[in-house]
């Protein structure tokens, strides 16, 4: 079984076959199935790989290095906007057909779509998890996270990106970067498009789901119940259907959109299963020259007559700048690297941090949408791209509270997952992608034999906590060290406690108790001493089982040269190199309060708006586009 329930394969005897005009509507019929099939994961909706005709010394005018959420958008942008030579190398292969499916994004993670990354261990959290370990799925393909992600796209507080410009990110203010975001967009939701928050002539497509499952009722119901804003969109502290990246029940990654028009730019070559190894600099004059790259087991030296630009997502970027020669002195002392320039990258890494698996049970009426059938699901979907295999269930229902009061910047974030009973392929995979062990397991699968669940996972968006990215090595092949520290911080324990009693109010409320809404136990080792429900259980449950977010960002953090934590500049040029920037998640100094997708994308049209700009001062960048 695979996929709600969904049989992997069937042997199938038939007596005998159609003939006349009924086997030519049969074979019709099965024709366009395969057809349909074969549309999924096309490998001719993205660049031809490039790699195999790269010779060493090629030369380009600038080399992109990720072909994930953000590099995908400034290889086009470059492309489209210049007759510059684009070179994209991603360290990645071509999306799976498997990626396209949205319901199918849980078991995108610990494939050769994700770069399978884990925390290191610590005496704070992830306590209870498989090895004391918290995954990090981020994806290893075209078009990034956004190829494996749950496609949620969420832009995130005003306030926060405002707070950027007031302490000296000039240029990076809401409204300076609300254009960025617009540009990409293509909103296809006919209700939302007179609010004029949402662009409408781009080419990223934002749809919401057209299945209702009864529980969304349930949810926005209680929430109004409990005095919150009930919104057709994004808008604060409140609830909302979140827009997500599908068209026509199919994933809409960066790459495939982004890169959709390779074949009319000639001056645009994207080389898949490529590691970049170092980044070639000057070491006297400090200026970046090109990248040693990994190609099938060749190593080539590459070169950018203007740029190095740097797009390998929150783990990635700093491990290259590291490897490279930039970061902390000491430390890179320390692994054999000779320092290039002294800067403290890795540093000021920022998380989401998540307790996941707040379970209930509900009645039958809470659901009405299952797969009864799973061949009729198949069926639905490969003739039609439609039926739950189109969607992601309730998971675009979303809930942004703050722990204090009714408004300001939410601080919390739930969202919800509904499983139905004797589930075969949801728990399997969720618990799998969380690295629970089997006690936490099995008191969702006992619960699940006879009843549906909604699992509402609570999320800390606004983590006082700090990690770091380290190098395992200086072999650029080994994965580097990840120290979140989450819960370092004590803070950020009260505040998801907060987060978690907020959840609780929401399952005590009227509209719950009429789906006969139950908080199920979760066994958890570690944590069997305390009663159920008590402070010190959720504290112990939550340094336990508590989890990734999803969402780092500030490895290389954008700020100005005497902020002894950034490492770009507002223009997002690494400080003390010339002709290198990083334009990804990782440039962000906080978490923008939302998922990070959206903002990803914004940076990846802004970062190449200032690279086509050349050396103009972002005040006068941004005046082009009034």
């Amino acid at each position: 079984m695979n996929g709600y329930g969904l049989y992997q394969d069937q042997s199938i005897s038939c007596p005998g076959a159609f003939t006349g005009d009924a086997g030519v509507f049969f074979l019709a019929l099965i024709n366009t199935l395969f057809t349909k099939q074969c549309e999924l994961g096309n490998k001719d909706n993205y660049p031809i790989d490039a790699g195999p005709s790269l010779v060493d010394n090629d030369s380009f005018d600038y080399i992109v290095v990720g072909g994930g959420t953000a590099g995908s958008v400034v290889a086009s942008k470059l492309a489209k906007s210049t007759q510059n030579r684009v070179l994209l190398l991603e360290a990645g292969g071509y999306p799976s057909p498997t990626s396209d499916i949205p319901a199918f994004h849980l078991s995108l993670q610990k494939t050769i779509e994700d770069w399978q990354f884990h925390t290191e261990k610590s005496n704070k959290s992830c306590l209870g998890l498989k090895n004391g370990k918290c995954l990090w799925p981020m994806g290893k393909t075209l078009g990034g996270s956004s190829t494996i992600n749950s496609m949620l796209y969420t832009r995130g507080s005003k306030h926060i990106f405002n707070s950027w410009a007031e302490k000296g990110t000039i240029g990076w203010s809401y409204q300076e970067v609300f254009p960025y975001f617009k540009m990409s967009e293509k909103l296809e939701v006919h209700e939302l498009i007179s609010s004029k928050q949402y662009g409408i002539d781009g080419i990223l497509p934002l749809t919401r789901s057209r299945l209702h499952q009864p529980l969304r009722t349930t949810i926005f119901d209680s929430a109004k119940e409990l005095g919150y804003k009930v919104s057709s969109h994004e808008t604060g502290v409140g609830f909302f259907e979140a827009l997500q990246t599908i068209k026509n029940g199919v994933r809409k990654n960066t790459a495939k959109v982004f890169l959709a028009d390779h074949k009319i730019l000639p001056n645009l070559q994207v080389a898949t299963e490529a590691l970049v190894e170092k980044i070639i600099i000057d070491r006297d004059l400090k200026i970046a020259n090109g990248v040693k790259v990994d190609i099938g087991g060749s190593t080539l030296n590459l070169y950018a007559e203007k740029e190095v630009i740097v797009s390998a997502g929150p783990v990635n970027s700093p491990k290259l700048l590291m490897l490279s020669g930039i970061g902390p002195k000491e430390y890179l002392g320390s692994l054999g690297i000779e320092t290039v320039h002294d800067i403290n990258v890795g540093q000021n890494l920022q998380d989401h941090f998540m307790y996941p698996v707040l379970a209930v049970k509900v009645n039958d009426s809470a659901i009405k949408y299952f797969a009864q059938n799973p061949i009729e699901e198949l069926y639905k979907y490969f003739a039609n791209r439609e039926g739950l295999l189109a969607y992601t269930g309730i998971s675009n229902i979303v809930g942004f509270l703050n722990t204090k009061n009714h408004s300001g910047d939410a601080n919390i974030k739930l969202n919800y997952m509904l499983v139905p009973r004797e589930d075969s392929y949801f728990l399997p995979q969720f618990t799998k992608d969380l690295n629970f062990v089997d006690e936490v397991k099995n008191s969702l699968y006992e619960a699940n034999k006879d009843s549906h669940l909604l699992v509402i996972c609570v999320t800390l968006m606004d983590t006082k906590s700090k990690g770091k990215i380290l190098l395992k090595s200086k072999n650029p092949h080994d994965k580097p060290l990840i120290y979140p520290g989450y819960l370092s911080d004590e803070k950020d324990l009260d505040l998801l406690l907060k987060g978690i009693r907020l959840a609780e109010k929401q399952i005590e409320t009227r509209s719950f108790k009429k789906v006969s809404a139950d908080l199920i136990y979760i066994d958890i080792p570690n944590c069997r001493k305390y009663k159920f429900r008590t402070d010190d259980y959720w504290k112990c449950a939550i340094r336990n089982v508590g989890t990734s977010g999803y969402n780092p960002v500030g490895t290389c953090r954008m700020g100005l040269s005497i902020d002894p934590n950034s490492i770009v500049n507002p223009l997002l040029k690494v400080h003390g190199i010339e002709k290198l920037r990083v334009i990804d998640s990782s440039v962000l100094p906080t978490s923008t309060r939302a998922d990070v997708l959206a903002a990803a994308i914004m940076i990846g049209q802004k970062g190449a708006q200032l690279v086509i700009n050349g050396y103009e001062t972002i005040k006068n960048e941004f005046s082009t586009l009034k």
